[in-house]
C-alpha cells in the first residue's frame, strides 16, 4: 500500500475504533456525541476516491469491516432510544396516576 493509502487505511481503522468506543459507552447506559462523525466518514470516502484506481480494490474489506460496525453502533443506538422512551412512559404513566390519586386528607402527607 502506499503512503497516502496508508493513512486512509489508518482513518478508517482509527473510525472502526471510535465507533467500537461508542458501543461499549452505549451498552454502559452512556449517551454519545456522535456530531462530526458523519464528516469523517465522508472525507474517509472522499479521500479513497482519489486514490489511484488500482490501490481503491485494498479498502474494500476496511470499508465492510467499518459499515459492519456503523451497523451495529446502530443497532446499539436504536435500542437505547426504545429504553428511554419506554423509561419516558412509564414516568408519564405514574404522574398521570398519582395526578388521579385520591386526594391526601388533612394531617396527612402525600408522597
Amino acid at each position: 500500500m502506499s503512503e497516502p493509502a496508508l493513512a486512509e487505511a489508518e482513518l478508517c481503522q482509527a473510525l472502526r475504533a471510535s465507533v467500537a468506543t461508542a458501543r461499549r459507552a452505549i451498552a454502559d447506559g452512556t449517551f454519545v456525541d456522535l456530531s462530526g462523525f458523519n464528516q469523517e466518514v465522508a472525507g474517509l470516502c472522499a479521500a479513497i476516491v482519489q486514490l489511484p484506481a488500482a490501490t481503491r480494490p485494498a479498502f474494500e474489506a476496511e470499508l465492510i469491516a467499518l459499515l459492519a460496525e456503523l451497523d451495529a453502533l446502530s443497532q446499539a443506538l436504536i435500542a437505547q432510544h426504545a429504553g428511554q422512551v419506554a423509561g419516558e412512559t412509564d414516568a408519564a404513566r405514574l404522574r398521570a396516576a398519582q395526578a388521579y390519586g385520591p386526594p391526601a386528607t388533612p394531617g396527612q402527607q402525600s408522597e
